[in-house]
């Protein structure tokens, strides 16, 4: 009885909870929002550290130049997979892995083709809006 309550109560009064779990990620604006939110408040901090930070830090929020597509995690895996050379994909795979791009699903790609460097793709699942995979493209 006491857990029924409490859930009732959660819903009633905290429904961003469930807003978090699901994102809905309808437009192509909505996918570059939730990266962008997804950035500030987790991946920052884990890339801190990269190399590619300084740049990722200000092509994430670069106005006019953040776009999103629709595609297929396969479409997004043959886009990727002919582009790197085993070495690149030691050093411009940021998160996750090539292979998590293998198992077919919709998923938004994020991007800003950058300016003077390199710049970035983001692969989100369409349904959740995990962040599956981020890369910086290589230069040339």
């Amino acid at each position: 009885m006491k857990s029924t309550i409490l859930s009732i109560l959660i819903l009633a009064f905290a429904p961003w909870i469930v807003a978090a779990e699901s994102p809905t990620l309808g437009t192509a604006e909505d996918a570059v929002l939730h990266l962008q939110q997804i950035w500030r408040g987790s991946l920052a901090s884990k890339l801190k550290g990269s190399p590619f930070f300084p740049s990722l830090q200000h092509q994430m929020f670069e106005p006019n130049r953040v776009g999103a597509r629709r595609t297929s995690a396969v479409e997004a895996w043959k886009h990727v997979s002919g582009k790197l050379t085993p070495q690149e994909r030691q050093t411009l795979i940021l998160v996750g892995k090539l292979d998590d791009l293998k198992r077919d699903r919709p998923v938004w790609v994020v991007t800003n083709p950058g300016d003077l460097g390199s710049g970035f793709e983001a692969y989100l699942d369409a349904t959740t809006g995990e962040v599956l995979f981020l890369w910086i493209g290589p230069e040339g």
